[in-house]
C-alpha cells in the first residue's frame, strides 16, 4: 500500500478531515490534498509528527510492501452520555424522596407533645409542607420524562444518522471517496424511511438505480461534497461540486 494510501486510511479511521488533519500538523488542508493524491510527500520532520499523531512507525507509513499497522483511535460511545444522563435524574428523584422522610417522621413525633413540642411541630409542617410541594413538583418532572427521554433518543438518532457522512464523507474528498459516499446513501436509503437525495451537475437521484448511474458519471480526481438538513436536521441531501 502507497504512502498516500495510508494516509487517508488513517485520516477516515480516525474521523478526521483534511482540514482537521492540516491543523494538527501544521501545514494547509491543500497540503494533505496533495500527500493524499501522491502529487507530493512531507518531509522527515512532518513523517515522523504523522507517524506519532496515529501512533505508528515512519517505516510502516513508507513500507508499499504491507499495509498499516496502528491501533485504531476509539470514539467515545455516544449511547454512554445518554445512559449517565438517565442515572443522573433518576438519583435526584431518589434523594428527594428520600428527604421527605425524615421530616414525615419527626412531625409526628412532635405533633403528640403539647407547648413547645407543638411549636416545633408546626416549624416542622411547615417545612414538611415545603418538601411536600418540592415533592410534587419533581413528580411532575417524572410524569414528563418519558417526553424527555423521546428528546434525547430522538436526538441520539439524528446525530447517529448524520455522523458517518459528516465525520468521513464531508468537503473536499478524492473520486474514490465520492464513490464510497454516494454507495452509502444507497444503503442507507434502502434500510431507512428518510431518503438522501444526490445531485451532482444538475441532476438529482435517490432512487437506486439512479445513484449508481450518477456514480459511474464521476470521472474527476476530487469533488467538494456539502449537505442541507431537513427540518428535524437529518440530512436529506449530498450536494457534490466539482473542484
Amino acid at each position: 500500500m502507497k504512502f498516500e494510501e495510508k494516509l487517508m486510511k488513517l485520516r477516515k479511521e480516525n474521523a478526521m478531515s483534511q482540514e482537521e488533519l492540516g491543523e494538527k500538523l501544521n501545514v494547509t488542508r491543500q497540503t494533505i490534498s496533495k500527500w493524499e493524491l501522491g502529487q507530493t510527500k512531507p518531509d522527515t520532520d512532518k513523517l515522523a509528527e504523522i507517524a506519532k499523531l496515529f501512533n505508528t512507525t515512519t517505516d510502516d507509513l513508507l513500507n508499499e510492501e504491507d499495509d498499516i499497522k496502528t491501533k485504531k483511535q476509539i470514539n467515545p460511545d455516544n449511547g454512554n452520555k445518554r445512559n449517565i444522563i438517565i442515572v443522573i435524574i433518576l438519583v435526584v428523584v431518589l434523594l428527594v424522596a428520600l428527604g421527605s422522610i425524615p421530616v414525615f417522621i419527626f412531625t409526628k413525633v412532635f405533633n403528640t407533645g403539647s407547648g413547645f413540642f407543638n411549636t416545633i411541630s408546626n416549624n416542622f409542617n411547615t417545612i414538611s409542607n415545603k418538601i411536600s410541594t418540592a415533592a410534587e413538583e419533581q413528580k411532575s418532572k417524572i410524569d414528563e420524562t418519558p417526553d424527555m427521554f423521546k428528546k434525547l433518543n430522538s436526538n441520539y438518532d439524528k446525530i447517529n444518522y448524520n455522523s458517518t457522512y459528516e465525520s468521513s464523507y464531508t468537503g473536499l474528498q478524492s473520486k474514490f471517496f465520492t464513490e464510497q459516499a454516494i454507495k452509502r446513501v444507497i444503503q442507507d436509503n434502502i434500510n431507512h424511511e428518510r431518503k438522501i437525495t444526490v445531485t451532482y451537475n444538475g441532476i438529482s437521484a435517490k432512487e437506486s438505480e439512479e445513484l449508481v448511474n450518477l456514480k459511474s458519471s464521476l470521472d474527476k480526481s476530487e469533488y467538494l461534497i456539502t449537505y442541507d438538513y431537513d427540518v428535524d436536521g437529518y440530512i436529506n441531501q449530498m450536494n457534490i461540486k466539482d473542484v
